[in-house]
């Protein structure tokens, strides 16, 4: 009798044990191509423009008032220019953000403390204003941090809104990409894009907790745009367990492992036979 006890006893934490990483982890059950080499994880976003769109309809209608004009201001503006306006928008709106409620697309923009002030939240943010701005941009996911990469007509280059960088080559001086960083560092060097201090994060203010997050990378990988607001709710998650059981070629996520520590993460297979 008590033999069965037991059994259910374990059975039921077993359970538990595979709802929690079901449900609660970051990624599992995405549907992911996996990449060795960094040309073709970071390839031109017009070979595949569907995974980089985000759904621009009445994109207007959810900007604040007051802000339409001013990106439409810098409609011509530089790439650089353009990073720097969303970079400090997207820093303005997550330094009112207290509570700890996560936005989907449609609150994107709102600038209310009931939302949450994390890393994901303001790359979520960063990208609305760069396509905004008729620019393409993607959300990065590495283990412990989030950030961002726009392309320059010629690669992607590493943003992170929330440090408030940019990353350079030590010896070109040229922006680089968030591959490049993790395979040349620590022979890179940072640059700020907003010069006005706040209460957020700042490099200047605490340099090694970047350092020490680029240290530990394990994970560098990337959804398709319109997943990036509502990967985080539970019935999402449910459509990515059948979406990762069936292998075609429209991968949603991509992760990179052409680096020595790349641990894979993602479909159903590789995930359970992990879990196991």
């Amino acid at each position: 009798m008590k033999s069965k006890y037991i059994v259910f006893y374990f059975t039921f934490c077993f359970l538990i044990f595979l709802i929690n990483h079901t449900f609660f982890k970051p990624f599992p059950f995405f549907k992911v191509n996996y990449y060795k080499q960094a040309e073709l994880f970071n390839s031109n976003p017009k070979n595949n423009l569907e995974f980089y769109s985000l759904p621009m309809s009445n994109l207007f209608g959810k900007l604040p008032i007051g802000l339409e004009e001013q990106i439409s201001l810098y409609e011509n503006a530089s790439l650089i220019d353009k990073i720097e306006l969303s970079t400090k928008i997207t820093r303005s709106i997550q330094e009112n953000s207290l509570g700890n409620i996560i936005k989907d697309y449609n609150q994107i923009m709102k600038n209310d403390t009931e939302y949450w002030e994390i890393c994901s939240e303001a790359a979520k943010i960063f990208v609305f204003l760069m396509s905004k701005l008729g620019e393409t941009a993607r959300v990065i996911w590495v283990n412990g941090h989030t950030i961002t990469e726009v392309w320059n007509d010629n690669q992607w280059i590493f943003v992170d809104p929330s440090s408030n960088t940019l990353a350079k080559d030590k010896f070109t001086k040229r922006n680089i990409s968030f591959t490049e960083l993790i395979v040349s560092y620590p022979d890179i060097e940072f640059s700020t894009i907003d010069y006005k201090k706040s209460e957020l994060w700042d490099y200047r203010d605490d340099a090694e907790k970047l350092h020490n997050i680029l240290k530990n990378i394990n994970i560098i990988f990337i959804m398709n745009n319109k997943e990036i607001f509502s990967f985080h709710k539970n019935h999402e998650k449910i459509k990515r367990v059948f979406s990762s059981m069936f292998f075609n070629n429209n991968f949603k996520a991509k992760q990179f492992i052409g680096f020595n520590k790349a641990t894979k993460i993602g479909n159903l297979g590789l995930y359970m036979f992990r879990l196991l």
